[in-house]
C-alpha cells in the first residue's frame, strides 16, 4: 500500500473496493494530529440548516472556511446560508481565531488546551494534551501533556557578592559549573569608575528618612538637622498643594472673589479705620420673641435694631458692651409690667401695658454709663 513520506496517509487506490475504508482512515489521522497542535475545541462540523444549536459549539461556514461560536442557543433557520443567518441575528455568534494563549503560571485542577503556554517558577512550557492539570507542572510534563520550552532554573542558580576598597574596578564574574555570578562592589561606588560617591550610611538626611515608616496619606517633615517625622496628609489638604497662587487657594476653597468674597478695595469698611459713608444700609430686624417673664438683656451681636413682644411682667437689663439699640415693643393681651435693671437714667414716656400699644426703647451704654428712652407710639 503506498503511502505519503511524512505522516503516512492512505494514498488510495480508487479501483479497490471497497476503497472507503482507508479514505475514513486518513480523515481519522487528520482529526488527531489536528486536535493535538491546534487550540480550538467543540468544533461540531459544518454548519446546517434547521439544526438545533447549543452555546459553545462550534461551527464551520463552508463559504469562506470560517469558524464561528454559538453564543445563544437556538435552532438554525431551515432556509438561506450560514451568513445570512449570522447577519439577520448577529448576537447569535461570534467568530473565533485562535493562536497560542499564555495562561499565567501554572496551576492545579485547571482545564488546559493545546497550544496553551504557562510559567513555572523559571520554566515556560506549551500545553501539547487537552487536560485538567493535576499535582504538579512536573506531572504534567512526565505525563506528555506539557512541552518545556525555556528552562532557565540552571542558568543563574545563586548570585554572591563582596565589597571591594575605594577606587577599586567593579567586577563580576560567572561560574557554568555552579551557575553562581559573583559582584565585586567598591565601597562608595558611583558607576563603573568606583570613584567615591554618596553614601547614605553619613548622611544625617537620608538616615532620617530611612528610619520612618511610610503610610498612605503621609508626608515627610524635618523636625531638624538630620531629624524628620511623618505628618498626615488629608485628603482636603492634597486639594490645594497644587495651586500655584493665592487666588487658585480660594477658587479651591470656595472663597472666590465674586461668589463669596468682595474684594478689598476703597470702599471697604473697616472696624478699625475712620471711615466716611456716603451711602445708607438697611437693617434686618432681629426678632426676640415674645417676652413673659424673666430678665431680657439685648445684645448687639443680634443687631442694633430689634423687636419683642410684652408677653407677661419682666425685667429689661442694661446690655453687657458698649453699644446703641432700638428696641421696637409691642404689648399683646398678657402684657406685663416692665422693671428696668442698671440702667443709670430711664426717661421718656410711660410704659403701659394695653394691648396693641407700641414703644420704642432707645438704648445707649457707653464707657459705664447707661440710658434708657422710652417713647410710646399711639
Amino acid at each position: 500500500m503506498a503511502r505519503t513520506a511524512s505522516f503516512k496517509f492512505n494514498l488510495i487506490d480508487l479501483d479497490k473496493i471497497p476503497w472507503i475504508d482507508e479514505e475514513h482512515n486518513n480523515w481519522h489521522a487528520v482529526d488527531a494530529l489536528l486536535a493535538r497542535y491546534i487550540a480550538v475545541s467543540g468544533v461540531q462540523g459544518a454548519w446546517l440548516n434547521a439544526t438545533a444549536v447549543t452555546v459553545d459549539q462550534r461551527y464551520i461556514d463552508t463559504v469562506d472556511d470560517t469558524i464561528w461560536e454559538v453564543l445563544i442557543a437556538h435552532t438554525t433557520p431551515s432556509t438561506g446560508t450560514f451568513a445570512a443567518s449570522r447577519a439577520a441575528v448577529s448576537t447569535n455568534w461570534q467568530s473565533i481565531s485562535v493562536d497560542a494563549s499564555f495562561k499565567g503560571a501554572w496551576a492545579v485542577d485547571t482545564a488546559y488546551s493545546v497550544n496553551d503556554f504557562v510559567s513555572d517558577s523559571n520554566r515556560y512550557g506549551v500545553v501539547t494534551t487537552l487536560h485538567t492539570s493535576v499535582t504538579s507542572y512536573d506531572t504534567g510534563v512526565a505525563a506528555g501533556n506539557i512541552v518545556t520550552l525555556i528552562d532557565g532554573s540552571d542558568i543563574i542558580s545563586s548570585a554572591t557578592a563582596s565589597s571591594l576598597s575605594v577606587g577599586s574596578s567593579p567586577t563580576v564574574s560567572y561560574t557554568s559549573s555552579t551557575g553562581v555570578m559573583a559582584f565585586g562592589i567598591p565601597t562608595g561606588a558611583t558607576g563603573a569608575t568606583g570613584a567615591v560617591g554618596a553614601d547614605y550610611t553619613s548622611d544625617g538626611e537620608l538616615n532620617a528618612i530611612a528610619g520612618l515608616t511610610s503610610a498612605a496619606n503621609k508626608a515627610i517633615l524635618f523636625t531638624g538637622s538630620g531629624t524628620a517625622e511623618v505628618i498626615d496628609l488629608t485628603e482636603f489638604a492634597k486639594t490645594f498643594l497644587d495651586d500655584a497662587a493665592a487666588t487658585n487657594v480660594r477658587t479651591t476653597l470656595g472663597l472666590a472673589i465674586g461668589t463669596n468674597v468682595q474684594a478689598y478695595d476703597a470702599d471697604t469698611l473697616k472696624a478699625d479705620t475712620a471711615d466716611v459713608l456716603t451711602a445708607g444700609f438697611a437693617n434686618t430686624i432681629h426678632d426676640l420673641g415674645t417676652i413673659t417673664s424673666g430678665t431680657v438683656t439685648p445684645d448687639e451681636a443680634n443687631g442694633n435694631m430689634q423687636k419683642m413682644v410684652n408677653g407677661g411682667a419682666h425685667t429689661l437689663s442694661v446690655p453687657a458692651n458698649d453699644c446703641t439699640l432700638i428696641i421696637q415693643v409691642t404689648n399683646d393681651g398678657s402684657a406685663g409690667t416692665v422693671t428696668t435693671s442698671a440702667f443709670d437714667i430711664v426717661d421718656g414716656d410711660d410704659l403701659t401695658t394695653t394691648n396693641g400699644h407700641d414703644f420704642f426703647y432707645y438704648i445707649t451704654n457707653m464707657d459705664s454709663f447707661s440710658l434708657l428712652t422710652v417713647k410710646a407710639l399711639q
